[in-house]
């Protein structure tokens, strides 16, 4: 790991620190107002432990499963608790004598059986067994969320804030989100900015597409490219809807690396977002500061899969660059198969043969006065000089610049391959006679 690398995860870690830091903080704040208004309370009513308001709440405690006073059942998924009618209706507003009517059970079955118990146990006793797993409390929230217990998701989200890193934070801020867990979604989103860097497209699978979208939107500068890099093709609907009045300069928006949406998805082989893009105003045919094509682009890379689908869409063949005035074809052609791995070559022969199929210009010179004959000959591609001599249309009397036919130069070339095997069969020679008289000589 590089020195750079090592200060970025300094940085991230000191992140996380304050962030851990002023939620403490927060905490103790919290803990002093508790105590003050304890201390307010205790010296106005005496709350010792023959007072009426303790000995009340040690009764409602007492009276968990029990069948004193019990009006009610709560059926959970595997056990049956018994319940009272006051006790529930003093916690939520869900369970007031209107809703529950003249039921004699509360069927709450459909909950998890751990969670069910842990929910009914809190409404008595006002406590959360500890050492509970995070996707635990998760599930305990979402349920306290649905019978509008805003004490018990206040609880779990002081108990879940501890157990927050950089692999579950996501996950955590999903559920904050929906049960609009204020405090808990915050403390996830500024974790998220922290290490926004870090995460990868499987971290954003299980985020529904508006909440995605969402984040997207705050923590970056370019939407639709993190969309892209996230392989979210429903973010892509939504950001495509919410961009319709300015859409082609959207989708054509260049990141801060200088690439587009579009090149992304075709670099990531997402063909259908990239399609998706196409059809939307992306232009295949967009052209950098020098000039570049992205098929100019594709082939410098090495790309078959990019080169392949901007042919199939009739991207620009015979554009030509501004200093070199190089088409596609011409870089193509210059590949130097000794500094190419094999399969690489061999797609880079497959985009040639495409591209003379879909017309392309072999004719065209660059600044040399080189067509691709000359670039192939002079770069050794006998790969795509093979390609090459199968096109129905190809000039082999060009001169260049230096006033040299194709032709010529390949017997040149042939003759300095000639000339170096000559040097190196009289070199090998040399030292086979110079063995020889070594060991006559012995």
């Amino acid at each position: 790991m590089s020195n750079i690398d090592n200060q970025n995860e300094i940085s991230k870690l000191q992140q996380h620190l304050v962030l851990l830091r002023e939620e403490y903080v927060k905490l103790q704040q919290r803990y002093k107002a508790l105590e003050r208004n304890y201390n307010v309370l205790n010296s106005t009513t005496k709350l010792d432990q023959n007072s009426f308001v303790y000995r009340l709440l040690k009764t409602v405690a007492e009276l968990f499963n029990r069948e004193l006073y019990s009006d009610i059942t709560i059926k959970l998924d595997g056990e049956t608790l018994c319940g009272h009618r006051f006790i529930l209706a003093a916690r939520s507003l869900k369970w007031d004598p209107q809703q529950l009517g003249d039921a004699s059970e509360l069927d709450l079955s459909d909950i998890p059986y751990d969670v069910g118990f842990q929910l009914i146990k809190w409404i008595y006793t006002d406590e959360i067994s500890e050492k509970q797993n995070e996707d635990f409390l998760l599930n305990l929230m979402k349920t306290a969320k649905r019978f509008e217990l805003k004490e018990l998701i206040d609880q779990c989200e002081v108990a879940l804030i501890s157990a927050i890193t950089v692999r579950n934070c996501l996950k955590f801020y999903k559920v904050a989100e929906e049960i609009g867990a204020q405090v808990l979604q915050t403390h996830c989103s500024q974790l998220i900015s922290a290490h926004w860097n870090d995460f990868t497209s499987e971290d954003f699978q299980h985020l529904p597409a508006p909440m995605a979208y969402k984040l997207f939107k705050q923590k970056t500068k370019y939407p639709l490219h993190q969309a892209v890099r996230m392989k979210r093709e429903d973010v892509l609907f939504l950001y495509l809807i919410d961009n319709d009045a300015d859409l082609a300069e959207r989708v054509n928006e260049l990141d801060d690396h200088g690439e587009l949406a579009l090149e992304l998805a075709l670099k990531t082989k997402q063909d259908s977002m990239a399609e998706n893009l196409v059809r939307h105003k992306a232009d295949i045919n967009h052209i950098d500061a020098e000039n570049r094509t992205l098929l100019h682009l594709a082939i410098k890379r090495g790309d078959e899969h990019s080169a392949t689908f901007l042919i199939k869409h009739e991207c620009l063949l015979n554009h030509q660059t501004n200093v070199g005035r190089e088409t596609p074809l011409h870089l193509l052609s210059g590949l130097n198969p000794a500094e190419l791995l094999t399969d690489i070559m061999a797609g880079m022969c497959r985009v040639a043969q495409l591209m003379l199929e879909h017309g392309v210009d072999t004719k065209k010179q660059d600044a040399r006065g080189n067509n691709c004959l000359h670039r192939a000959i002079l770069s050794d591609n006998i790969h795509v000089f093979r390609e090459l001599l199968k096109a129905s249309k190809l000039s082999l009397d060009d001169r260049n610049k230096d006033d040299h036919v194709p032709l010529w130069l390949a017997l040149q070339q042939a003759e300095q391959l000639r000339k170096l095997f000559q040097i190196f069969r009289d070199k090998y020679v040399n030292q086979v006679d110079f063995s020889k008289q070594i060991t006559n000589s012995d």
